[in-house]
């Protein structure tokens, strides 16, 4: 992707719409939550169509006001961008942070946030021990080995 000005007229007509949807900050300051009040995904986080696609809004005002415009950011899946204030609909840009996967993961345990962290059983009713548990480095996923090895051996008997 070619390097945009924050002037060219692409970005200035995102800026609007932005802008738009964001919830009316006349009594916030930067400080504050910038809430997004668009289209939303159903964990909170806003979605805006840009180039034909869509994209986060938080990652557009990051790349926006943050990186400039400078960056291929806004099409790089590898690189996050993080909530320092846990509010997947703010789009302040001074609450963002880049990261990857892995520091996103580490937020959401340092945050107590995980939604593992508190289970003891698989789905299947299989405890998670040290031996029994794989967890995900990338995005933090605990998963059952004994149902792992049992799916498994089931894909690879349907394929006999």
């Amino acid at each position: 992707m070619s390097k945009y000005s924050p002037n060219h007229p692409l970005i200035l007509t995102l800026k609007n719409r932005i802008w738009k949807y964001t919830e009316d900050l006349s009594f916030f300051t930067d400080e504050d939550c910038w809430n997004w009040i668009g289209n939303m995904t159903d964990r909170g986080y806003g979605t805006i169509s840009f180039l034909g696609k869509p994209f986060r809004v938080h990652r557009l005002t990051y790349w926006i006001y943050v990186d400039f415009c400078q960056s291929g950011l806004i099409f790089k899946s590898e690189i996050i961008i993080r909530h320092k204030c846990d509010n997947p609909s703010c789009i302040n840009p001074k609450h963002l942070l880049k990261g990857t996967q892995l520091d996103n993961v580490n937020d959401r345990e340092t945050r107590n946030r995980s939604s593992f962290r508190n289970k003891i059983h698989c789905p299947f009713g299989h405890e998670y021990t040290k031996e029994n548990t794989y967890i995900n480095p990338n995005t933090g996923d605990k998963y059952c080995r004994k149902c792992h090895k049992k799916h498994s051996r089931e894909y690879r008997m349907s394929l006999l």
